[in-house]
């Protein structure tokens, strides 16, 4: 059903012109939780010293509607019932209202920063977070096109990569683009090469979605988002062949 709502079998249009807001797809959403934990939030990127967020601890770095847990728990994540070194799983704010609370945590970094072991070791020397929830907003999709209005669906977000980690910077490729047209998805557009910063995207949040699908990261975790409504930085750009 999601498919064909999102099909489109017209020509290709021009995207719209500046920076419009974007209507992230759960899946985009998803890979973007994804780079951000990957960045900053296992316990081997505090300890090698290249988390964006280790000295912003307790403080606003998001948006108030971003509150991030890992919940090995929660029936659509995957769940496990414990860690590698044997603690039993519970759910963990990292995020709470865009406070940064805590990352995955070993023991080592507990020493170091004051803070709890959490249950997310996945070695004998790494902590990390592998279940991954976007507590979900109250919109709907009438509410999303809306906050969006005069913007673009972005579907997918293909290649992500970093390429400044302590700003939290990345670049991907935006597919399956649609123009949003009054309450529907419009004409599709050319994948675009979208650059730009988590905390500049996680700060600017116009709307949160009220439905969460969950991808699989590998055979013990999963990663739930709902859509997200953002305003972009900077405009995306067409794709080179």
């Amino acid at each position: 059903e999601r498919a064909r709502f999102r099909h489109a079998p017209w020509d290709a249009a021009a995207p719209p012109d500046g920076a419009p807001p974007l209507l992230l797809a759960q899946e985009a959403v998803a890979r973007l939780l994804e780079l951000l934990a990957q960045l900053t939030l296992s316990s081997v990127a505090f300890h090698e010293g290249r988390a964006a967020l280790r000295d912003r601890l307790g403080t606003q770095v998001f948006h108030p509607a971003v509150t991030l847990r890992d919940d090995p728990l929660d029936p659509r994540a995957l769940p496990f019932p414990f860690d590698l070194a044997g603690e039993p799983a519970a759910a963990v704010d990292l995020v709470a209202r865009g406070v940064m609370r805590t990352p995955a945590v070993d023991a080592a970094l507990a020493r170091a920063l004051g803070l709890p072991v959490t249950p997310h070791a996945v070695s004998h020397d790494e902590a990390r977070p592998d279940h991954l929830a976007l507590v979900r907003g109250g919109a709907g999709w009438a509410e999303l096109a809306q906050a969006a209005h005069g913007g673009l669906w972005v579907g997918a977000l293909d290649g992500i990569e970093a390429f400044d980690p302590m700003e939290l910077r990345f670049r991907a490729t935006a597919c399956g683009v649609r123009r949003l047209d009054g309450e529907g998805l419009g004409d599709p557009v050319p994948d675009l090469v979208w650059e730009d910063s988590l905390f500049s995207v996680l700060s600017r949040v116009r709307a949160v979605g009220r439905e969460s699908v969950t991808l699989a990261r590998d055979v013990l975790g999963g990663t739930t988002a709902p859509m997200l409504v953002v305003e972009p930085s900077r405009p995306l750009r067409p794709k080179r062949a």
